[in-house]
Parts: structure tokens; C-alpha cells; sequence
């Protein structure tokens, strides 16, 4: 059976204050209780997002 995505929530990165560079994502994946992590290869960090994809916090140095 042919599956059917449909695309529930989107958002556009910006350059924040403490990046050197414009973000460019190169990974995404989900902790153990659910909250989507996201890997932020330009300013190497990594990004944990909340409901409505907005950032929480970075963790600099990855």
C-alpha cells in the first residue's frame, strides 16, 4: 500500500547571535522521551527545538 506524507509544521532557520554562520542542518533524530534533536553542522552545534520548532537551546561544541 502506498504511504502518503503530509506536512504537518515547517520553519525557516536564521543566523541567531552566537552563530558564526547561517545554520545548515545535517542531521535529525529523537531522544529517548520523544523531543526531535537537530545537528547544526555549520555552527556545530546541536539544536533541541520545542513543539512548534522553535529553539529551546544549542549545545555548542558537538
Amino acid at each position: 500500500m502506498p504511504l502518503t506524507l503530509e506536512l504537518l509544521i515547517s520553519v525557516d532557520l536564521h543566523k541567531t547571535g552566537d552563530d558564526e554562520r547561517e545554520p545548515h542542518l545535517t542531521g535529525l533524530d529523537f531522544l529517548p522521551d520523544g523531543r526531535l534533536v537537530a545537528v547544526d553542522n555549520s555552527n556545530m552545534k546541536c539544536i533541541l527545538p520545542n513543539k512548534r520548532l522553535q529553539r529551546l537551546w544549542n549545545t555548542v561544541h558537538i
